[in-house]
């Protein structure tokens, strides 16, 4: 995936992983938190502002990296959706729709990615717990031998 306009070298071609978070101005100072925490650990970002306010974010140092869409009033699964296709997203490893009230002092992407990988799964949900470090809700990998019946129809 390549921006429109700005600097592609900033990019790191390590970017494996990809950070999808829907964000309002008011949630500024939290996202600020987690978009850093993912950067560090080598995370492509990309914004959903469902406000609407896209400039404000420009003062952030890792603003002009991250790629930002805008769509008034909408869900983080209306910009999955329509904005992160199986063409877009098909170069990355991971994908994480993060809320963005979501804190991140708990939580080690590559401990759960490892996790995950052992595990084959293509879809995971985390539990965060104020006590403990973090818990995986394990989803069953297609053809598991360890998943039986049931279905989401």
């Amino acid at each position: 995936m390549r921006p429109l306009w700005g600097d592609v070298e900033k990019k790191s071609p390590h970017s494996v992983n990809l950070l999808g978070i829907a964000v309002g101005i008011k949630q500024k100072e939290m996202v600020n938190k987690i978009v850093k925490w993912f950067l560090e650990h080598d995370f492509v970002v990309m914004l959903f502002h469902y406000d609407g306010v896209v400039d404000e974010w420009n003062d952030l140092e890792w603003s002009n990296r991250a790629l930002h869409v805008s769509a008034m009033n909408q869900t983080k699964w209306w910009f999955a959706k329509r904005f992160l296709h199986p063409d877009i997203v098909s170069e990355y490893d991971y994908i994480f729709l993060w809320d963005e009230d979501l804190g991140v002092e708990n939580f080690n992407p590559e401990k759960y990615i490892s996790i995950v990988r052992e595990e084959g799964l293509e879809i995971s949900q985390d539990l965060m717990l104020v006590n403990w470090k973090y818990i995986i809700i394990l989803l069953c990998a297609e053809g598991d031998p360890r998943c039986t019946g049931g279905s989401t129809d």
